[in-house]
């Protein structure tokens, strides 16, 4: 079918997005995002693929699907160079109050402008969800930091077709996901 270049465009990049959810991480995480395990594991057993699981989060909840995205990227580094492991008390209350969001957003600026002039922009998400884990499913909270990375210029095509250079500053993810069962503490974050 021919699609409208933009539409097109949108597909696509909706389909890469299932299709990165299609590993045994990504499926666990679609199931630890939903909110309820056991009629999303209803609908699955009637799927034939990975990612038709995963296009039926993305249109029946994405939220859920974007939450899900946040707890794979978090559980597919675990064990890579950017993650690290903490044992902190059990049991502690996240606050997650908008005060707290903003408080905590300061003090990574307060932390990343002096050293190299990024995270002048932060956004704090907090989540609950699932993991399956060594005994089970262990349910989490995540913390998801989108810092304002440093200002990359890149060459894309306008509308009319020309070259323009083009000032971004993506952001970079720094993720915690806290067991308060266990109290183990992932954290993820490039840079150390």
């Amino acid at each position: 079918y021919a699609l409208a270049d933009p539409v097109r465009s949108q597909v696509l990049i909706d389909f890469e997005r299932a299709n990165e959810m299609a590993d045994e991480v990504g499926q666990n995480a679609l199931l630890g995002a939903v909110a309820s395990r056991m009629a999303a594991l209803e609908a699955f057993a009637t799927m034939g693929s990975p990612q038709e699981r995963a296009l039926w989060v993305f249109y029946t909840d994405l939220a859920a699907f974007e939450r899900a995205e946040d707890a794979r990227y978090i559980d597919h580094g675990r064990q890579s160079r950017i993650w690290d492991g903490f044992v902190i008390p059990r049991g502690c209350e996240i606050n997650r109050s908008e005060d707290a969001k903003l408080a905590f957003a300061q003090s990574i600026r307060e932390h990343l402008v002096p050293r190299d002039g990024s995270g002048r922009t932060v956004k704090i998400e907090i989540f609950d969800r699932t993991r399956i884990g060594s005994r089970g499913v262990d349910s989490l909270v995540q913390v998801m930091a989108y810092v304002e990375g440093m200002a990359v210029s890149t060459l894309t095509f306008d509308d009319s077709g020309e070259l323009v250079r083009r000032l971004q500053r993506p952001p970079v993810e720094v993720a915690f996901a806290y067991s308060p069962e266990s109290g183990a503490l992932d954290v993820l974050a490039k840079g150390g």
